[in-house]
């Protein structure tokens, strides 16, 4: 079992000394400018699919209308894409997971095989225990900026918007704590399918040292975390990672 913080007291206030530079953020615009000028995103030297299922998953406050760009490359290159479903990423993990079942299980038999799930933040996370429950159904999963080793290493604001969401569930926080518990174990649990984590030590949000775990093969690329899904380094290591059949390397540590 992997080491991991579990559910954070309430005086948790994520991670201060330093803080993740907030301020990187405001890089979205040129990423996503940076990209649309990109050959890959194109199609020069694009990975081709002959119909090959993926599932995107948003990450925390987001919906799939922040995947969508992703979601028209993938397809030019020949992947069947569904979408998760999810308007705003902020239900219960588990309430959240029958949805993601649903849509996997839709995807497989129109696919008629294992699919990959690609997640951005929590997302990656979601992914990431589906896959551990269900191995049978996903041949891999790659994770934009998610913090598997501990979802509860994030920014001091990022750390108050899982508050304050819990409050605006209608939860107080007792409650919440409990109703993560089962999906927080199976998170520590080592990765039942080949997993990726694209990951950037100018992340905004999160410590980007979350990212990365022994059993996971992490890819570190420059990125902001919001702009994971547009940011080109992580359409080229995902033209990579997406045609791979194997995994040769476990991890690739923290270069």
């Amino acid at each position: 079992m992997i080491p991991l913080t579990r559910v954070p007291s309430l005086f948790n206030i994520g991670h201060v000394f330093p803080p993740p530079p907030l301020h990187m953020e405001a890089r979205l615009g040129f990423e996503y400018l940076d990209l649309m000028r990109s050959p890959l995103y194109k199609g020069v030297d694009a990975p081709k699919s002959n119909g090959q299922a993926i599932l995107l998953i948003p990450g925390f406050l987001a919906g799939d209308w922040t995947l969508a760009t992703l979601k028209g490359w993938l397809e030019r290159c020949g992947y069947k894409v569904k979408m998760s479903g999810i308007s705003f990423n902020v239900a219960d993990s588990e309430y959240t997971m029958e949805g993601i079942e649903k849509q996997v299980g839709c995807l497989e038999r129109h696919s008629g095989g294992k699919i990959t799930i690609i997640g951005q933040s929590r997302g990656g996370l979601l992914a990431s225990v589906f896959a551990h429950r269900h191995p049978e159904m996903v041949k891999k999963v790659i994770m934009l900026g998610s913090p598997i080793a501990n979802p509860f290493d994030v920014h001091p604001f990022t750390m108050a918007g899982v508050k304050i969401a819990g409050i605006a569930k209608g939860l107080n926080y007792s409650k919440a704590r409990i109703s993560e518990i089962k999906f927080l174990d199976e998170l520590r649990e080592r990765v039942a399918v080949p997993t990726h984590s694209l990951y950037s030590r100018s992340d905004g949000i999160i410590n980007w040292e979350t990212c990365v775990r022994e059993d996971v093969v992490s890819h570190r690329i420059h990125s902001s975390h919001v702009g994971m899904a547009v940011n080109r380094e992580a359409y080229q290591t995902m033209a990579e990672i997406l045609p791979q059949k194997k995994i040769v390397a476990s991890f690739n540590g923290l270069s």
